[in-house]
C-alpha cells in the first residue's frame, strides 16, 4: 500500500491518485481519482522544469497575490524550442514565456506552467497561489517644481501614498495614451528625471502590486537663470530719443516679464511694462534705470540695466554766404554781377559749432566757376 503524501502539491509517480482534506481528526470525502502514467517520451529530450518568477520575484512552491491585481508570470531563461502553457488549476489561461493575468476573485488556485516540445518528455512547475482582498491603493505623483516643469535640468517625482510598501516601479511614455515603458533600475519612492513626458508609478508589497497611478505630465523645461537684456548699455542717448530693450531667457516656456523704469533726473516713460520688450522714451536730460523681473515655472530672475544719461539736443549756428553760382551766365540779379562775385566763387568758408559734441570745425573749399556747375 502506498504511503500517503501531504501538501497541496506533490511529486507523483505512476498510479491512481486522489486527495482528501484533513482538519484535526476529521477527513473530507476523497476527491476524484486521476491516473498518472509514464509518457511515451520519458527520458527523451532536454526540457528542464520551468523556473517561475511572479512580478520579477522568484517563487518556490507558493506565493501571495492581491485581488484586482494583474501580476506578470515569467519563465526564467526559457528554452527557445519549448512551448509554455499556463493553467489556473486545470484551465488554460495562456501561452508564452511571460503572461500577465488578472486576479478577479479571492479564490486560491494552483498556477501551473507546462513545458512541451516535439518528441520530448514534458515538464511542469506548479505554484500554490493564495489571494488577498487587500490590494494597495494607487499612489499619486508629486513633482517638486511649480507647474510640473524640469528646472535647471532636472525635477524630482515622488510617489505619494499611505501604508508601507517594499518597492516602486516607474514608467514613462511620450504620450498620455501611449505605451509606458518601465524605467529599469528605479525602485525608490522618488525619481529624478531630466526628460519631459508622461510618468506613472506602481507600488509593490512582496509580489502584490498596486494599480498604476494617474499619469503625471512633465511638459516643459525651464530655468530662470540666464536672463539678459539688450542693449545692456546705451551711450549718447539724446533727450527725446526712444530705446527698445529686449529680454532673452535660456528657457522662456511660460515666462512672464515685468519691467520697471525709474526716473532719476529725466522724464522716462512708460514707468512699467510687460512682455519681452519695452520701448522707453527719454524726454528730457537726466538719468533713468531700467529693471526687469523675468519669471517662469522655476522662479524669478531680476536684471537691472545700467543707468542711462540723456543729454540735451545740441544747438549750433551756421554762418556764411548762402548763395552760390549756378551758371556762369547768371550775371546780375540777387547774387550781383559776375565780376564782383568771382572771388567768392573761388572759395567758400563755413563754420559750425555743436555744443553737445564740444567741437568746432571750419570748412574751406576752393572752387572755380565753370560754365555750368551744381
Amino acid at each position: 500500500m502506498r504511503t500517503a503524501l501531504s501538501g497541496n502539491i506533490i511529486a507523483a509517480d505512476e498510479g491512481d491518485w486522489f486527495a482528501v482534506l484533513e482538519d484535526g481528526g476529521c477527513s473530507s470525502i476523497q476527491s476524484n481519482t486521476v491516473t498518472v502514467f509514464l509518457d511515451a517520451n520519458a527520458g527523451a529530450g532536454t526540457i528542464t522544469p520551468p523556473t517561475i518568477k511572479i512580478n520579477d520575484a522568484s517563487t518556490s512552491g507558493s506565493a501571495a497575490l492581491c485581488r484586482g491585481g494583474a501580476p506578470t508570470f515569467e519563465v526564467t531563461a526559457p528554452q527557445s524550442d519549448v512551448i509554455y502553457t499556463w493553467y489556473r488549476n486545470n484551465t488554460s489561461i495562456g501561452t508564452g514565456s511571460t503572461l500577465t493575468y488578472s486576479i478577479t476573485s479571492d479564490a486560491s488556485f494552483i498556477l501551473r506552467c507546462h513545458a512541451t516540445a516535439a518528441a520530448q518528455c514534458p515538464k511542469e512547475t506548479a505554484i500554490a497561489i493564495s489571494v488577498s482582498s487587500s490590494r494597495p491603493s494607487a499612489p499619486t505623483i508629486v513633482c517638486n517644481t511649480p507647474d510640473d516643469a524640469i528646472c535647471d535640468g532636472s525635477a524630482t517625482l515622488t510617489a505619494n501614498h499611505s501604508g508601507t510598501v517594499s518597492s516602486y516601479l516607474w514608467y514613462r511614455s511620450d504620450t498620455e495614451t501611449g505605451t509606458y515603458a518601465q524605467i529599469v533600475g528605479q525602485s525608490a519612492q522618488t525619481l529624478v528625471i531630466s526628460q519631459t513626458g508622461f510618468y506613472k508609478v506602481q507600488m509593490q508589497d512582496g509580489i502584490c502590486r498596486s494599480a498604476l497611478s494617474a499619469a503625471k505630465n512633465i511638459a516643459t523645461t525651464s530655468g530662470a537663470a540666464g536672463v539678459t537684456i539688450s542693449p545692456s548699455k546705451t551711450t549718447n542717448i539724446h533727450a527725446g530719443n526712444t530705446v527698445t530693450y529686449t529680454a532673452a531667457m535660456d528657457n522662456p516656456q511660460g515666462a512672464t516679464y515685468q519691467w520697471t523704469v525709474a526716473s532719476g533726473t529725466t522724464n522716462a516713460t512708460p514707468t512699467s511694462g510687460t512682455g519681452d520688450k519695452i520701448a522707453v522714451n527719454f524726454s528730457a536730460a537726466g538719468t533713468a534705470t531700467v529693471s526687469l523681473a523675468a519669471s517662469n515655472a522655476c522662479g524669478t530672475a531680476t536684471v537691472t540695466v545700467f543707468d542711462f544719461a540723456a543729454i540735451p539736443v545740441g544747438t549750433g549756428t551756421l554762418t556764411g554766404r548762402s548763395c552760390f553760382d549756378v551758371a556762369q551766365i547768371n550775371d546780375g540779379g540777387t547774387c550781383g554781377d559776375l565780376a564782383s562775385r568771382q572771388a567768392l566763387c573761388n572759395k567758400s568758408e563755413r563754420s559750425e559749432t555743436k555744443p553737445d559734441l564740444l567741437t568746432e570745425f571750419s570748412a574751406r573749399v576752393e572752387r572755380v566757376v565753370k560754365p555750368v556747375r551744381f
